[in-house]
C-alpha cells in the first residue's frame, strides 16, 4: 500500500554542483550515483535543510571546510548577494502536491517556505494542494532567478498559487507536524532537543554513513 505524504520530487536553483535541476523521486530506487565530488552528499545536506533550517543543520560530511548552507549558494562574479533555492514537491494525496522549501542567500540569511493552493497559513492549517508539479522553470522569469519576495508574487500571478515564507522555523514546523498535514512524522516544534534529534536522523544518510549504492537506505527513510 502506497503511504502519504512522501517526496515526489526535490528541485535545485543557483545550489553549487546542483545548479538547476528537478529530480524526481522513484518509488523502487532512490540511490545516488556519480563521481566524486558531484554534489552526491549534498543531497542529504539539502533534505535536512529543507525539513530543519539552518539553526539546527550540521554537514557531517568531511571536507577542507566546513559545509555552511550559505557556502551551498552559487556565486555569481561581480554580484553583490547570490541566492538559492532547494524544494519538495510533497505529494499528500495521489497527485496531490504541496511545496516545501528553504531560500539561502550567500550572505547567511535564509527563509522557509510553504507553496498551497489555498491562503491559509495558522499553525492549525490544512494545506490545499494542487494537481501539478512544480519545478525550477516556475521559479524563474525571464530567464531571470526570483528572490523569495518577488516569487511570491509571481507563483500568484501565473499559477494562482499562494507561497508564504518565514525567517525562522517555528510556524514552518508547526505546520509541517500538525495533524492535518503530518507531513514530519516527529513533532519538531516542541523544542530545540527534539529539532536536533531530528536533524541527527537525518545527518545519518550523508556520505560517511549511507551506502548510496543501495536503494532501500534512502526509500527506507523516506
Amino acid at each position: 500500500m502506497i503511504k502519504y505524504p512522501k517526496i515526489k520530487r526535490l528541485s535545485t536553483l543557483n545550489i553549487i554542483h546542483h545548479q538547476e535541476f528537478d529530480y524526481e523521486f522513484n518509488s523502487f530506487r532512490t540511490d545516488f550515483v556519480g563521481e566524486g565530488g558531484s554534489g552526491k552528499s549534498l543531497i542529504s545536506d539539502l533534505l535536512q535543510l529543507i525539513f530543519v533550517g539552518t539553526g539546527a543543520f550540521h554537514s557531517p560530511t568531511q571536507s577542507a571546510d566546513e559545509r555552511l548552507p550559505k557556502t551551498m549558494v552559487l556565486k555569481t562574479e561581480g554580484r553583490g548577494t547570490d541566492f538559492g533555492y532547494a524544494f519538495l514537491n510533497i505529494e499528500v494525496e495521489e497527485n496531490q502536491f504541496v511545496v516545501i522549501g528553504i531560500y539561502l542567500e550567500s550572505i547567511g540569511a535564509s527563509q522557509m517556505f510553504i507553496i498551497q493552493n489555498g491562503n491559509d497559513f495558522s499553525e492549525e492549517t490544512k494545506l490545499i494542494p494542487f494537481n501539478k508539479l512544480i519545478g525550477v522553470n516556475d521559479f524563474i522569469d525571464k530567464n531571470k532567478t526570483l528572490p523569495i519576495d518577488q516569487l511570491k508574487e509571481h507563483i500568484f500571478n501565473t499559477l494562482e498559487y499562494t507561497c508564504a515564507s518565514w525567517s525562522t522555523t517555528g510556524k514552518y514546523h508547526k505546520i509541517l507536524c500538525n495533524n492535518e498535514n503530518n507531513i514530519i512524522p516527529v513533532d519538531v516544534s516542541k523544542n530545540e532537543k527534539v529539532l536536533k534529534n531530528y536533524s541527527k536522523i537525518i545527518q545519518a544518510f550523508s556520505r560517511e554513513s549511507l551506502d548510496i549504492s543501495k536503494s532501500d537506505k534512502l526509500k527506507n527513510f523516506l
